[in-house]
């Protein structure tokens, strides 16, 4: 009776699953960034700032606000064509 309940509620693959989606996101943001990404180190002001930077074109504009999302901080800005 035990084990047919615990396969009903199958919390550690839920909790498996969420982690992998994270891992494969984190993988997938490592190639994304080696190339089309940066990061600086800028003394501004009496401060030392880490910046990451990633250039993408307006089309791939979803992709940034993913990866936005996904890390939980950031901006996007969008340069205006001469």
């Amino acid at each position: 009776m035990k084990e047919e309940i615990l396969k009903l509620l199958p919390i550690k693959k839920k909790c498996h699953f969420k982690k992998n989606n994270k891992d494969k996101f984190y993988q997938w943001l490592v190639g994304f960034t080696d190339g089309d990404g940066s990061f600086s180190v800028i003394y501004q002001g009496g401060n030392w700032n880490l910046v990451f930077k990633i250039s993408q074109s307006t089309y791939n504009l979803r992709a940034l606000y993913y990866i936005k999302h996904n890390l939980g901080c950031g901006s996007i800005y969008v340069e205006k064509k001469w």
